[in-house]
Order: C-alpha cells, then sequence, then structure tokens
C-alpha cells in the first residue's frame, strides 16, 4: 500500500525533516541515530496507533520520574559479527561493552516486570 502526504508538498510543510533532526539531535546512542535515521512517514494504522502508544508509555515515565535504565546503549553489531569467526576472542573493551549493555537489557525488563500492565508494550 502507497501513501501520500496531502497536500502535495505537506512533508516539507510539516518541516518533518526538521523534527527528524531533533529527535537525532536527542539521542544518547548511535544505535539511537540509527532509528532516526529510518524514521519515515506511515499510513499504516496498526502501527501508528503501536508507536503513538509506546510514546505516550515512555512520556508517562519521563513524567513520572521514573528511573529508566538509559546508560550502556552501545552497538554490538561488530562485535557480533567478530564472534562468528571460528576461535575468536573479545578484548576487554569489547567484553566490557557486552557485559554493560546486557546488565542494561536485564534492567530494562526488570523495569517493566516490576510495572507489568502500567505501561503499553
Amino acid at each position: 500500500m502507497s501513501f501520500k502526504i496531502y497536500p502535495n508538498g505537506g512533508a516539507a510543510k510539516l518541516e518533518l525533516s526538521k523534527l527528524q533532526q531533533i529527535v537525532f539531535d536527542n539521542c544518547e546512542s548511535e544505535l539511537g541515530q540509527r532509528y532516526a535515521n529510518k524514521l519515515q512517514v506511515s499510513d499504516d494504522f496498526d502501527f501508528i496507533q503501536k508507536a503513538l502508544l509506546q510514546a505516550d508509555s515512555f512520556k508517562g515515565i519521563l513524567s513520572a520520574g521514573e528511573n529508566f535504565p538509559s546508560d550502556n546503549y552501545y552497538n554490538l553489531e561488530e562485535t557480533l559479527n567478530y564472534l562468528e569467526i571460528d576461535n575468536s576472542v573479545l578484548n576487554e573493551s569489547q567484553f566490557l561493552e557486552s557485559l554493560l549493555f546486557l546488565r542494561t537489557v536485564e534492567s530494562i525488563y526488570a523495569f517493566f516486570k516490576k510495572r507489568l500492565g502500567k505501561y503499553a508494550p
């Protein structure tokens, strides 16, 4: 299904590229910036509804002053690709980044588990 922004040139009038840049500039990690660069207009109702629920949930987390785990979002793509090589071993910094990232994932899981049903999945 294709979509159109009405009127023609609506994306420019809505200054979507500026909005995308604001999101990009406020990302705390390279992973967030990569995601921000992929953002685009959608006409998929289910996707939009899910994205709005997630945004509202995160706004609620921030508004409530909840301590959401926000450190150690590392891009492990290169490290994980390296591990595909037989007999490869991580160096100290690769291991530490992987460990810290996994601890952050564990903290995020625990955060939502404690608040089951409070925030949209």
